[in-house]
């Protein structure tokens, strides 16, 4: 038995509560058997309106992993810190070189190419792999994760793509069975992974809530 997992999405420049506040980077939520900040979107004003709104409270994070350095993943950190009172720990995208487990159930796939991590959960139903941009490539992002767990439940976050055939053809032949992309993805390529994973393709923006 996995531990249960909630997760939300707390920036991105697509929106699902409208109630909440939107903006250019990303950042989600992340409670299991600890609670974690993946990525911190362009700054903290909007973060932590958004935090507060969903009833999340900053002091209550026990860690945040950052993605990669770039300041639409990292431009919310030191305000976040500030409202946190500097207690959590940051896993920086250089921390690890192979995939690790930071706490029970909580992966680094380690960094790719030498600056992106993404992260993955254990949940009963399979991994779930957060991405903040995958430069490297989603789909190698996914491949690395799948050295965690086999099965892919469901990859969310920021692709960074054009034309997705490809990516989908590759995420359907490792199994991912369900995808929930936003940020840098873009829209013709939402749309393919729309089109082509019909009932297990998942509107992402900020707002969205996923509970396991």
């Amino acid at each position: 038995m996995e531990n249960k997992v909630t997760l939300a999405t707390l920036y991105d420049s697509y929106i699902v509560d409208r109630s909440l506040k939107t903006g250019f980077g990303f950042s989600c939520y992340i409670e299991a058997s600890k609670k974690v900040l993946f990525d911190t979107g362009s700054e903290n004003e909007t973060l932590l309106f958004n935090m507060k709104q969903l009833g999340i409270d900053p002091k209550d994070i026990d860690a945040v992993v950052l993605s990669h350095s770039h300041g639409d993943h990292t431009g919310g950190l030191r305000g976040f810190l500030r409202a946190n009172g500097n207690k959590a720990k940051v896993y920086q995208p250089t921390a690890f070189r192979r995939p690790t487990q930071i706490y029970e159930g909580i992966y680094s796939t380690g960094a790719l190419e030498g600056f992106e991590q993404a992260l993955a959960i254990k949940t009963d139903k399979g991994l779930i792999v957060i991405s903040g941009c995958a430069h490297p490539g989603i789909a190698l992002m996914v491949k690395k994760a799948k050295e965690i767990d086999q099965k892919i439940y469901l990859v969310l976050g920021g692709f960074h793509l054009g034309d997705a055939t490809s990516v989908i053809a590759d995420f359907k032949a490792m199994g991912v069975e369900k995808v929930a992309p936003c940020h840098c993805t873009g829209d013709l390529a939402i749309g393919q992974f729309k089109k082509e994973y019909k009932d297990n393709f998942i509107a992402n923006g900020v707002g969205w809530i996923l509970k396991l």
